[in-house]
């Protein structure tokens, strides 16, 4: 927005001094407010480290690239550097794809709906299962991660569709 209203006040005072004729106006704004927009440095610190702003950023990478892993920023020394996040779905309990998955609150560890049977079998609490983990979990302490829900069903129409793409594929050749 910053950009656009840059670039609008910009070509105003350029129709203002005669210097751009008003039938020029559409075109110089879309070329302004992109280079504006290409120039602001989202990569700051301020952003990079905020989790509404990774949050966003992520949602808007898994809508334009389903079945590419997020690639995350990280700050060392002076240098960027692009990490891929790893997409595994798997319950570590079952070793299945997580249909259900929930995350604890306390150290945020994900696990298909088979942890709260855990739980209960357990008298209402046990050590978290992930390996080197020793919190303690309650159901209490659980929630239902429907974002990641979403990833997943994501993930798989992603992978439905590679497939299918490669069945008609094969079917040409």
């Amino acid at each position: 927005m910053m950009a656009e209203m840059e670039s609008l006040n910009d070509i105003i005072t350029q129709i203002d001094q005669g210097s751009m004729p008003l039938s020029n106006a559409i075109d110089s704004f879309k070329t302004k407010s992109k280079l504006k927009f290409d120039q602001m440095n989202t990569n700051d610190p301020q952003f990079v480290k905020n989790p509404d702003y990774i949050e966003f950023r992520e949602a808007i990478w898994e809508v334009k690239n389903p079945d590419k892993p997020f690639p995350s920023l990280e700050q060392n020394d002076d240098d960027i550097v692009m990490v891929g996040q790893t997409n595994d779905y798997l319950c570590p309990i079952t070793r299945t794809l997580m249909t259900d998955p929930w995350t604890t609150k306390t150290c945020h560890h994900t696990f298909s709906g088979a942890i709260i049977e855990m739980i209960r079998n357990n008298h209402g609490t046990m050590e978290c299962p992930t390996p080197g983990c020793h919190e303690r979990l309650r159901i209490s302490d659980l929630i239902s991660d429907e974002k990641l829900k979403r990833k997943i069903a994501r993930s798989e129409r992603a992978r439905d569709e590679a497939r299918e793409q490669a069945f008609f594929n094969d079917d040409i050749i």
